[in-house]
């Protein structure tokens, strides 16, 4: 039993000896069964107040994301598909699905401890291919939907 449990239990006896000594004298005849229990819920309750009010507790920090309502795409979400639509829209290629697509190769390949750039360039351009590789390392290119498929299929297989 922790400190502050035996000091409430201490506390708790002696209200109940000192209500009961008090209401002795002033003739009240009071049940000694009786004013132990109402004594007791009422200091549990006080005490219950003050683990509430005056204790602090944890300070975490709690961040969400937005919540997604019906109607509504997830902001990672749209962000990538405005991403496709723009590539597959646009009349000029631009860098903006090849770097979307290389970030999250980064992603899978440094959850296996490879770096494309890195000492194990070589290994990580292995696992992504040659196909991919070069896109990734080439320059901006408009790519098929197939080929857009293909990629990000070869990239969730990492």
């Amino acid at each position: 039993m922790t400190a502050r449990w035996s000091l409430r239990l201490g506390v708790l006896a002696t209200a109940v000896v000192t209500l009961y000594t008090l209401l002795s004298i002033f003739d009240y005849d009071p049940h000694p069964v009786r004013l132990a229990l109402l004594t007791t819920l009422a200091m549990a309750a006080a005490w219950l107040v003050s683990d509430v009010l005056v204790d602090g507790g944890a300070a975490w920090n709690v961040y969400s994301d937005p919540l997604v309502t019906e109607g509504q795409l997830d902001p990672r979400l749209a962000a990538y598909l405005r991403t496709l639509e723009g590539h597959l829209t646009s009349s000029t290629a631009d860098a903006g699905l090849r770097d979307r697509l290389a970030a999250l190769a980064d992603r899978r390949l440094a959850k296996r401890g490879l770096h494309r750039d890195g000492p194990s360039g070589a290994e990580a351009r292995d696992l992504l291919g040659a196909d991919l590789a070069g896109t990734l390392d080439g320059p901006p290119r408009r790519m098929s939907v197939a080929e857009i498929t293909r990629h990000v299929t070869r990239i969730e297989e990492l």
